[in-house]
This record gives C-alpha cells, structure tokens and sequence, in this order.
C-alpha cells in the first residue's frame, strides 16, 4: 500500500495531465451544458431547499472548519483573482461599450442637480437605479 506521501505526491503530478484531460473533455463535450443548467434549476431549487431546511447546510457550515479556515483557504486561491480579471478583460470591455453610454445618456435626461435640496438629488439617483435596473442583463460583454 501507498504512503500518505506517495498518494498525496502521485496525485499532485499527475494534475498537469489531468489539467489537459479535463481541458480536452470540455472541449469535445456536443452537449448544450447551458439548456442543461436551465433545465436543472427546479432540482437544484428543491435540493438547495431540502439541505437548507433539514439542517444538511448548517452540519456541513459548522464542520468546514471556521471563519479561520475559509480566511485560509481564499487566500490561497487568491492568485485566481488576477487570472480571472485578465482573462475577463475582453467581455469587461465588451459590456463596458454598452453600460457607460446607457449612464452617460441616462444621467443627461435627468433633472438637473440641486444643491442643498437632499429630497431632490435623492429623487434623481432613484430615477438614475430604476432605469439600470430596468435595463439590467442588456449590458453583458
């Protein structure tokens, strides 16, 4: 039988090769993932509800090792931030081209800013959140 060295060795050198083995699977996969997840959502919906009211969500919270334990381990994945960003860039810009002229038309028909009227200038930026939210998902890059 392996050691504990051995095992945890044998698993971390072999993730380049899964790395692609995983990449390679994605890519040839002909299923469409995305109707999928659509048509998963009332299951995913009852089982969330189900471990959320059997108390499986709050036995699986209390045994993950604490608030020390998830500061740990998102510190560790800290590093992904960065690739995430860089590799968002493209669909940030994409969305950023739509968003930013919808704003800058939006704030332009509103009424103008009053100085020292705090009702007012509260009523302009509820006038300037419901016209985002109503324009929301139209922005995606």
């Amino acid at each position: 039988m392996k050691s504990v060295a051995q095992t945890v060795s044998r698993w971390s050198t072999g993730a380049s090769g899964a790395q692609q083995a995983y990449t390679d699977g994605i890519n040839g996969t002909s299923v469409d993932v995305m109707q999928r997840a659509v048509a998963a959502a009332p299951a995913a919906v009852r089982n969330y509800t189900a471990a959320l009211t059997s108390g499986r969500y709050a036995a699986a919270v209390n045994n993950s090792g604490g608030t020390a334990n998830w500061k740990a381990q998102a510190v560790k994945k800290a590093g992904n931030y960065g690739t995430g960003i860089a590799n968002g860039t493209d669909k940030f810009q994409s969305a950023m081209t739509k968003l930013l002229p919808f704003i800058e038309s939006t704030v332009a028909g509103l009424p103008a800013r009053q100085p020292g009227n705090v009702q007012a200038n509260i009523q302009r930026v509820a006038q300037l959140a419901t016209a985002l939210n109503a324009a929301k998902g139209q922005f995606k890059g």
